[in-house]
């Protein structure tokens, strides 16, 4: 069972919740939470507030984490997923998650490609 609290950016599907639940994540999708219209910024809001770590594949999120040289809450983008199927998505976050789960408890950016992982602590410089 992973302490790690995720949240899921509207990019990715809601079945990758299903499966990373199974595995033992605390995870919810943000359509869960009436926000799959909301912008970066309230998701980012949403995810400080609630202690979790966002899961999407929109690079914006590290961007504005760099504008406001923030701190938390920690990112994890998934590059090329929107070529993988929703299983596969949560197949490559399952693979990395916990060699990365400390990097995010501390604050980071991490950036999965399916074959490998990049990790920026927080705040970006």
């Amino acid at each position: 069972m992973s302490s790690l609290r995720l949240l899921i950016d509207n990019a990715l599907s809601p079945q990758v919740v299903a499966v990373l639940t199974e595995a033992g994540y605390d995870v919810v999708h943000v359509q869960s939470l009436h926000m799959g219209a909301a912008r970066d910024e309230e998701i980012l809001e949403r995810a400080l507030l609630d202690g979790r770590v966002v899961v999407t594949r929109d690079s914006d999120f590290a961007q504005l984490l760099a504008l406001r040289a923030a701190g938390n809450p920690s990112v994890v983008v998934l590059r090329g997923s929107s070529t993988m199927k929703p299983v596969d998505q949560a197949a490559t976050l399952e693979r990395f998650l916990p060699q990365v789960a400390l990097a995010l408890r501390d604050g980071a950016v991490v950036t999965l490609d399916g074959a490998s992982a990049r990790t920026r602590c927080l705040p970006l410089g």
